[in-house]
């Protein structure tokens, strides 16, 4: 079929979800959803699109559908169809920041449907407002959403619709339902403050709004709107006090990564202090607080105390102390300066131009986000997965929270005993001078878990804080000079990785740390790495059934496919979600008939 030529170009409703407005078009064309889907594909030789992609279609339709192809063919703008979907959303608080869009919206996007049988019975489509997880109530008809079809109880899943209106498992019309509850008085008014946000975001085209400006507004709210800070009224304010460092950071941009605020947690702030979406877009914060904020308070080294919230000095004034170390300059030319250290539980920190302290060790970030996730005796490659830090991060903090009997149940050396003579040893070791990359390598340690465990002991810590260290002097061109060796690399397609760059400059990696150049290394090899996915998603997808055909008796594990494609599955979702679907969806079908056929023998 020339799908340029349609018979009949119906028009998507005011409040239709995309992916209802495709099966429309083909059901009124004579042809399939699939076949219409197919031909709309962003890339002709892209994998065949499958029903278990199909909420893509509504969530990241612009990863899935070529909807510049669609307005052609149907002679509806661009805009009108991308308000059929959570775009706008998405660029509201995202801009084109792939990364963060998975983040904005995740968990809130509907696989089952929930509907209002009143609805179909006036217009058979699917409400785009179904598919998020905030709406449970139809605010027309006042009555609430149902989540299975009426007649055989089944719950409804959006792959399976082949008929909107109609249930795909007992055949029955969706408007002839045997249940109806209302909406009680309670309730309406949250479903009808949640509807109305929702329709204004989806429909909204205003220019994006920064993560740190959308921070800023709600710390405004959270502290009553008045001009002058007061974080104790803040903290007071949130559902979750513990969070405040984050956003406060999300205000100052002062995270590694930016990322965007998660839509749910926006929403609840606004719901509780009781202002509408609308009005937060037009707050107008007083430059008082603004400046507030950001102030740049001129530190004292007896105003300073320790961040960790395990330790028992933390916020006591004074309880850091001053290393060896008094100056270094960054490859940007900026300055840490006072360093210090907490000696009961051995934070590093230090000062930084803005006089701000800054902890120069991860233990504090690692702390909060084990604290976010619920584990059931989690694996290293888990704990990595679930807080987004690196093997090494996760490695090393597991071991200093180890020796302190901290997250026993996330660690996965459970039972692990220090042994006190080899502690001495290795305390001893030190203080005649012996380095830590010579003690690293004594045949005493089982493996790199039994070492760490005790160089993060706090008694070794302490012992190493004993110590001087040289100030080192760095150039400030070096950044410059990498930068245009990442630029050149990245434009040949040579791998870059901390390995590379060292053989490239003739340096060793723990120079290019001096320099202070990891993190632009990290980030250019991060951008590789989705320049590559994006190149190469028809060769992962033949990859993947070829790995598939292979193993055909065989039960597989995400883990062993993606190690076999050679992408980690983060980066890869991130990039092209619909992959990561197909993958789930075929590494799905092939164990459930693998277990079939067991069953049968």
């Amino acid at each position: 079929m020339n799908h340029r030529v349609f018979t009949v170009r119906v028009k998507p409703y005011q409040d239709e979800s995309l992916s209802s407005y495709l099966y429309r078009l083909a059901s009124f064309n004579g042809t399939k959803m699939l076949q219409l889907w197919n031909s709309l594909k962003v890339n002709y030789t892209a994998h065949y699109a499958q029903w278990n992609d199909i909420n893509l279609i509504d969530s990241a339709p612009i990863n899935t559908i070529n909807v510049k192809r669609l307005s052609e063919y149907v002679n509806v703008s661009e805009g009108v169809l991308l308000d059929c979907t959570l775009y706008n959303v998405q660029r509201l608080f995202c801009g084109s920041k792939e990364i963060e869009r998975s983040r904005l919206l995740s968990g809130i996007i509907r696989e089952n449907l929930h509907y209002c049988p009143k609805c179909f019975e006036e217009k058979k489509y699917n409400r785009l407002l179904w598919r998020i997880d905030h709406i449970n109530g139809c605010i027309k008809h006042g009555d609430k959403l149902l989540q299975k079809c009426s007649f055989c109880n089944e719950e409804i899943k959006y792959k399976d619709i082949s008929v909107i209106g109609e249930c795909p498992y007992c055949e029955n019309s969706l408007c002839d339902s045997r249940i109806s509850q209302r909406i009680d008085e309670e309730n309406l008014e949250n479903e009808s403050w949640y509807s109305a946000t929702w329709e204004y975001l989806i429909n909204n085209h205003d220019t994006p709004i920064q993560t740190y400006e959308v921070a800023l507004r709600i710390l405004f709210l959270l502290n009553n709107q008045k001009e002058h800070l007061d974080l104790n009224v803040i903290e007071n304010n949130m559902r979750r006090p513990g969070s405040l460092p984050t956003l406060l950071q999300h205000a100052r941009q002062s995270l590694a990564h930016e990322r965007a605020l998660h839509i749910t947690f926006l929403l609840s702030v606004l719901k509780d202090n009781e202002i509408g979406l609308r009005g937060f877009l037009k707050l107008e914060l007083p430059n008082i607080f603004r400046e507030a904020i950001n102030y740049k308070k001129k530190l004292l080294k007896d105003e300073l105390f320790c961040l960790a919230p395990w330790c028992a000095s933390y916020k006591k004034s004074g309880s850091l102390m001053k290393t060896g170390k008094s100056l270094k300059r960054r490859a940007s030319g900026n300055i840490l300066k006072y360093y210090l250290v907490c000696n009961t539980c051995g934070c590093e920190y230090a000062i930084n131009e803005e006089d701000q302290l800054e902890e120069r060790t991860y233990f504090i970030e690692a702390f909060n986000k084990l604290n976010e996730q619920v584990f059931e005796k989690p694996s290293l490659n888990e704990l990595v997965l679930k807080t987004g830090l690196t093997t090494d991060k996760v490695r090393r903090s597991m071991a200093y929270f180890r020796s302190r009997s901290a997250f026993q149940d996330l660690d996965y050396q459970n039972g692990f005993v220090i042994n006190e003579d080899l502690l001495s040893q290795f305390i001893k070791a030190i203080d005649k001078g012996e380095t830590i990359k010579v003690i690293s390598n004594w045949d005493l340690w089982g493996n790199i878990n039994d070492y760490l465990s005790y160089r993060y002991h706090i008694r070794v810590i302490q012992t190493l804080n004993k110590k001087d260290v040289k100030v080192i002097e760095i150039k400030p061109d070096k950044k410059h000079e990498i930068i245009e060796l990442l630029k050149c690399m990245y434009e040949q397609d040579e791998e870059i990785s901390l390995k590379t760059v060292c053989e490239k400059l003739g340096v060793c990696a723990e120079t290019i740390r001096y320099w202070g150049c990891n993190k632009v290394i990290s980030k250019m090899k991060e951008k590789q790495k989705v320049k590559s996915i994006l190149e190469k998603k028809t060769l992962i997808y033949s990859k993947v059934d070829d790995f598939l055909l292979n193993n055909i008796n065989t039960k597989l594990s995400a883990a062993e496919i993606y190690k076999h494609i050679e992408f980690q599955r983060t980066v890869l979702w991130r990039v092209a979600p619909e992959i990561t679907a197909y993958i789930g969806r075929r590494r799905m079908d092939h164990n459930q008939k693998l277990k079939v056929s067991g069953e049968e023998l």
